[in-house]
């Protein structure tokens, strides 16, 4: 399940703003590599800059060790989804836009205080669109949690060679272009992975003198067929919903 990224008033800089633990950003993209790895190229080759777009201080974790933890501005946050390249990435960037649109919605100007009256209607207003911002994030997170649950449940539940069978399929579920959705497969099965499929199908057909195709290399080879149909059943969600139903009775 997805836990949802908390966003919270600090302080960056001189301002006092809107932000994010990039720990918990880079715990929901799920991505790979370690933390620290992750956040220190990124703010290097992009750009950012300490105390205006994150400031960075040490904590003590659950362990008892010290680490360091960044707190970044949704802005950074965004770019940062964006360039995961990821399903999760376009989630959490679509959150962070939206969780932003109704946090500029529920602002209002100072009330007149001298006008009691009119200071507590201001006040309930503001209250009651708060309240609605805080049950409309619940409302995403709990949706957030069901594609996520639909893309585990559909990797557990489909059997090896269902999961083949699909993927063959689903490249050309409605007519869609085959040859761009498996180089999509491909590429992004590449990130994931930190690989090259076509040199090592390449250096794999020289060395035993067979042909092999790309599919089958990562299916009998590497032995990583789910995770390349986990990773379309995130590019594909819909088109794999429906083959799913097709070939079981999932209910």
């Amino acid at each position: 399940m997805y836990k949802m990224i908390k966003i919270e008033r600090r302080n960056i800089g001189n301002e006092r703003i809107n932000a994010v633990d990039a720990r918990e950003l880079h715990e929901f993209l799920g991505l790979k590599m370690q933390f620290t790895d992750w956040i220190k190229p990124k703010i290097k080759d992009y750009g950012f800059v300490i105390n205006s777009d994150f400031y960075r201080s040490k904590c003590i974790a659950e362990n008892g060790r010290s680490m360091e933890t960044y707190i970044i501005t949704i802005d950074m946050a965004k770019e940062l989804s964006m360039i995961s390249k990821t399903e999760k990435g376009k989630i959490a960037r679509k959150y962070f836009i939206d969780c932003e649109k109704k946090l500029k919605a529920i602002q209002v100007s100072l009330p007149n205080f001298d006008d009691p009256i009119a200071a507590a209607k201001a006040w309930i207003a503001e209250r009651e669109k708060s309240i609605a911002l805080e049950q409309e994030t619940k409302k995403q997170a709990k949706e957030i949690e069901y594609k996520n649950d639909i893309i585990v449940g559909y990797n557990d539940e489909v059997s090896l060679a269902k999961k083949r069978k699909i993927l063959n399929r689903v490249v050309r579920h409605k007519n869609a272009d085959f040859k761009q959705r498996w180089r999509l497969l491909y590429r992004e099965f590449n990130d994931a992975n930190r690989c090259n499929i076509k040199i090592r199908v390449n250096n794999y057909e020289k060395k035993y003198n067979k042909k092999i195709s790309k599919l089958e290399y990562i299916d009998s080879v590497m032995n990583m067929l789910p995770n390349l149909y986990e990773i379309a059943v995130k590019l594909f969600t819909a088109d794999v919903d429906e083959l799913v139903q097709e070939l079981y009775d999932l209910k």
